[in-house]
């Protein structure tokens, strides 16, 4: 028998976060790093603050590639079968771990250590204020990293908070 769940499916859950969030870090990040770059060839000399958020957000397109990655080929498929299989009265799908807690474990750790860089980008870009050169990009660049912190904390919440719990309990609901 099915376990209750709330009005959103997993399944469905997991395609918002992939077609809102995955899709916004990719198109994003790249963004960013385009625009820093350009900054600090034109302004790092004078602000060397500069170089630290480049470095910032290069770490933090490194984490995010890998953990979506992780996220698309290896979690989220097991979840979608375990949905499926709730749903159809078949067996769990098989794994590669023992449990769904243990990709969720290093998921909520790798979610610490992009909020922890968020932290350092915010600090380091003192909270997104614009230096006083800055020009119409200059601008905008710091409203998109404040943006670009608003959405990876709102995709983080959506699974900590919503998906993995689910998972979990949907898991243990099928042992």
């Amino acid at each position: 028998m099915p376990i209750q769940t709330p009005s959103t499916t997993l399944t469905e859950r997991i395609q918002h976060i992939i077609d809102t969030h995955h899709v916004y870090l990719r198109n994003e990040l790249p963004f960013l790093e385009a625009r820093i770059a350009k900054m600090c060839a034109n302004h790092g000399q004078d602000r060397p603050e500069l170089y630290a958020i480049q470095q910032i957000l290069q770490d933090l397109r490194d984490d995010l590639t890998s953990h979506l990655l992780k996220e698309e080929q290896v979690l989220f498929p097991y979840i979608r079968g375990l949905e499926e299989a709730d749903r159809t009265g078949m067996p769990a799908p098989e794994a590669c771990f023992p449990s769904v807690r243990f990709p969720i474990r290093m998921m909520l750790m790798e979610h610490d250590g992009a909020k922890e860089l968020l932290a350092n980008l915010r600090s380091t870009s003192a909270n997104y204020t614009p230096p006083d050169f800055a020009c119409d990009n200059g601008r905008e660049f710091y409203t998109r990293l404040e943006g670009l912190e608003k959405d990876l904390h709102e995709h983080i919440r959506v699974e900590n908070e919503e998906l993995f719990p689910r998972a979990i309990e949907l898991e243990e609901a099928q042992q």
